[in-house]
């Protein structure tokens, strides 16, 4: 092995020795991007095509929904549940830098009349905070 090769092995050794070095003190500086529910109470949105009017009852919402974010009474007869999320996903470059938070608010208000659901409207939002 001449002079020269020796030195480039070396080289190589070092370099790598560096990248595993800056990856130690790095790493725990790394962003999160793990999605996080920062209000509301998170639900399987997903789910909402099977509620229907007139058929769906409060059992269903809640086996399929889980327990509404917000109760409100009207009536005897009349009351409306809201289902609510802020999720927020922060972006990094390179896991390093933090860029722009992404946003997503979903908010479902489903009305009741007796035991049966009369009315379902649904407000998404995405944007960056």
């Amino acid at each position: 092995m001449t002079l020269f090769s020796a030195l480039i092995l070396r080289g190589r050794g070092l370099l790598a020795l560096a990248v595993v070095c800056s990856f130690a003190i790095l790493g725990p500086a790394c962003i999160d991007t793990t999605p996080r529910v920062t209000e509301g109470k998170d639900f399987p949105e997903q789910r909402l095509v099977a509620i229907r009017r007139q058929k769906s009852t409060v059992k269903d919402v809640v086996e399929l929904l889980g327990e509404p974010y917000e109760k409100k009474t009207f009536s005897e007869r009349k009351q409306r549940w809201r289902y609510y999320y802020r999720r927020e996903t922060k972006t990094a470059v390179f896991d390093l830098f933090e860029g722009p938070t992404q946003v997503r608010e979903c908010n479902v208000n489903i009305e009741f009349d007796g035991a049966l659901v009369d009315h379902v409207t649904q407000k998404t939002d995405n944007f960056e905070d």
